[in-house]
């Protein structure tokens, strides 16, 4: 976690505001939660969430890891929001499957479709 006193983290600065954080040497920002989850912000539109914190689990795309984008008028949405109606699960649109279906069948199944098939079951 991200205390004063972890070497690994640093007073960040973003837009006058002062938060404990770690800026990595490519200069991209992130921060460990309470419960171990990783918020790592690769851009200012691009924020990219570890689940199970980066020394766990797969620390695989549409595993544990799931990427949300900031758009000035809609907010922080997951990526893949707009998919249409016949498109497979991809690294681009699984955070928004997982939250519009709740389930990550498309580890198990590869035949699923937004608006289509959306369980193996």
């Amino acid at each position: 976690m991200c205390t004063v006193s972890n070497p690994s983290c640093a007073m960040l600065k973003n837009n006058g505001t002062t938060s404990f954080g770690r800026q990595t040497t490519d200069g991209v920002n992130s921060f460990v939660l309470a419960d171990g989850v990783l918020v790592h912000f690769h851009s200012r539109d691009d924020i990219w969430v570890d689940l199970d914190g980066s020394n766990k689990g797969k620390n695989q795309v549409c595993h544990d890891i799931f990427r949300f984008v900031y758009h000035y008028n809609t907010g922080v949405i997951p990526d893949g929001q707009g998919a249409a109606d016949n498109t497979s699960v991809n690294e681009n649109n699984c955070t928004a499957w997982v939250i519009r279906y709740d389930n990550m069948d498309y580890l198990k199944c590869s035949d699923l479709k937004f608006w289509g098939k959306t369980t193996c079951k």
